[in-house]
């Protein structure tokens, strides 16, 4: 990337949360190549990847169930923002969330050159993300927010699959910065 703020990125593979392998084989991620547009603040959720790929994996890893909760944080990075600092807290609350179980589908997104992104969790139940939202990583985490981001929005939704593998997603609500 040749825009200075930019500059410190490091390349998606080289992310720590992007890159790693889970343990947890119930914890799948979301592969970049799926990320089906570069405009993630404003490109409906619907439209972000390949669900039709995706869908048949969630079905099978969640035992067959066929409604589930989406969390999807779009933002804008600030300039001067400390990106080991924001990885370590992500990759801190993502460890801690996928040890308290329900959480199915981790995804997040590369920076464009505005500096947004999107990230995305999928979650067996809204009980399930209640109960990791409470932990004591995704609080230090949820704490930068201020510093980190010039700007974000976090948005609840409801994703329910037909016998046909066709989803639904129904926005339960959203709050921004």
């Amino acid at each position: 990337m040749t825009t200075p703020e930019l500059d410190e990125e490091p390349h998606a593979a080289d992310r720590p949360v992007a890159a790693r392998k889970y343990t947890n084989s119930s914890v799948k991620e979301l592969a970049a190549n799926e990320y089906a547009h570069t405009e993630p603040l404003t490109t409906p959720v619907e439209q972000c990847f390949d669900w039709a790929r995706e869908l048949p994996d969630l079905v099978a890893t969640s035992h067959g169930a066929l409604e589930f909760y989406l969390v999807v944080f779009r933002s804008i990075r600030k300039s001067s923002a400390n990106s080991d600092q924001l990885y370590s807290a992500d990759a801190a609350a993502h460890d801690e969330a996928r040890l308290s179980g329900g959480l199915l589908k981790y995804w997040y997104g590369i920076l464009n050159e505005r500096r947004e992104c999107l990230a995305m969790c999928i979650w067996a139940s809204r009980d399930e993300a209640v109960k990791a939202i409470h932990k004591p990583a995704h609080r230090e985490a949820m704490k930068l927010a201020p510093v980190m981001y010039d700007m974000y929005t976090l948005e609840r939704y409801s994703l329910r699959i037909d016998a046909n593998l066709c989803p639904t997603f129904t926005l339960l609500g959203s709050m921004s910065s």
